[in-house]
């Protein structure tokens, strides 16, 4: 079914690569930028707006603009951003709250736009961009590392504020991906981001595409358990790299969601290891989760009854 997507900052990079693997399933694409439409966005048949997501009111305009030529949106990608690098003695106020507007401000303005449709229609998917540099921080990138943090605080609270109108909210943080913005980085930076990944080799923007183009095609299951949608999020995001190649894809599902569900996820995966892991205590406040690896894989093999340390990697939305 094609739905209408929107990507910010799908002008390059990450955002271009999310927009055609879009587009190539068929789907209405718009993707805001604030520069030029490069030839692929053209090339693909995808709407182009211009946009400052710092701007309220060029939010609203975008949206008007993309409800008016292709309708209302259904999928947002929010991952438009900026850097301004330095170190914290030396980093102006300015640097600092620009980089924040731009990355979590500026993704809550598309979120809060994007969700009246959706609720109008009973279902969307908001997806956003984050990076692991939020979740291990960065030397030189306070900033950043705060504004890729604050995403998924705000894709928890959106989760829990929407669930109720079929609206999922969940949150991939990448590793270091070869983009431009990466490229901007000295070459010996570049080599050491590299070395720290298992692979050693940087990730590409095609493969968070993959797994982003991936999420809005997941089912639901509609038991009213807490927590009981779907969670889906690339191993490399608490690996700080690129995830071994396949890369694996975690499904977590609660006790009411029938395992042979599973089997929908195959055309999606491509080939990817697709591992479930299934919730069998939640306490709240807390969150605090247990979790067991199940038998029951796509692919690959598991011990049965093998404890899960920690949190999911995702948001269960």
């Amino acid at each position: 079914m094609s739905r209408v997507v929107l990507v910010t900052g799908g002008n390059r990079g990450i955002g271009l690569a999310c927009a055609r693997a879009f587009a190539a399933q068929g789907d209405r694409v718009a993707v805001t930028c604030r520069g030029e439409v490069p030839p692929e966005v053209v090339e693909a048949e995808i709407f182009p707006v211009a946009c400052d997501v710092t701007d309220s009111e060029a939010v609203d305009a975008a949206f008007l603009a993309i409800e008016e030529n292709l309708g209302p949106v259904e999928v947002l990608v929010a991952n438009a951003g900026i850097t301004r690098d330095g170190l914290v003695l030396r980093m102006s106020d300015q640097d600092f709250s620009d980089v924040v507007d731009a990355n979590l401000t500026g993704a809550f303005r598309v979120s809060r736009r994007a969700v009246k449709g959706m609720m109008k229609g009973r279902w969307g998917r908001i997806i956003l961009v984050s990076s692991i540099a939020g979740r291990i921080g960065q030397t030189g990138q306070a900033n950043y590392a705060a504004s890729k943090a604050g995403l998924v605080g705000l894709g928890r609270s959106l989760a829990k504020e929407f669930a109720s109108r079929n609206v999922t909210v969940n949150v991939v943080a990448p590793g270091p991906i070869r983009t431009d913005m990466l490229a901007s980085l000295p070459e010996e930076q570049q080599d050491a981001y590299a070395e720290a990944v298992p692979l050693g080799r940087l990730g590409q923007a095609d493969e968070v595409a993959a797994l982003v183009a991936f999420w809005p095609q997941m089912p639901l299951d509609t038991s009213p358990v807490p927590w009981s949608r779907w969670m889906v999020a690339s191993s490399w995001a608490d690996t700080a790299g690129p995830a071994v190649n396949p890369p694996t894809v975690l499904v977590a599902v609660t006790e009411a969601t029938p395992l042979n569900a599973l089997n929908a996820c195959r055309p999606a995966v491509r080939g990817r290891r697709v591992r479930p892991v299934q919730i069998t205590r939640e306490t709240e406040p807390d969150g605090e989760r247990r979790q067991f690896q199940t038998v029951h894989k796509l692919r690959g093999r598991g011990p049965l009854g093998r404890r899960l340390p920690g949190h999911p990697r995702g948001l269960l939305c």
